[in-house]
């Protein structure tokens, strides 16, 4: 995810204990933007049975700004 050209947008689904059920890679955007929609993370939460969630993204710009320790 760190060396994608483009931005990307992953979803975490989570059971009622706060388990991990599933990742899915969601969207894909342009180099510093990608849109979530809130009905298409509900429509593969509840395959999945999921009772919570989490999004995650990075964009290449965040990449290059690693603080080098020396």
């Amino acid at each position: 995810m760190a060396h994608s050209p483009v931005e990307e947008v992953r979803v975490l689904f989570f059971n009622a204990k706060n388990m991990l059920i599933a990742i899915e890679a969601m969207w894909r955007g342009s180099v510093d933007e990608a849109s979530m929609h809130v009905r298409e993370v509900m429509k593969r939460a509840m395959p999945h049975g999921a009772t919570a969630i989490s999004s995650s993204t990075i964009t290449q710009a965040a990449t290059r700004r690693r603080v080098r320790r020396t």
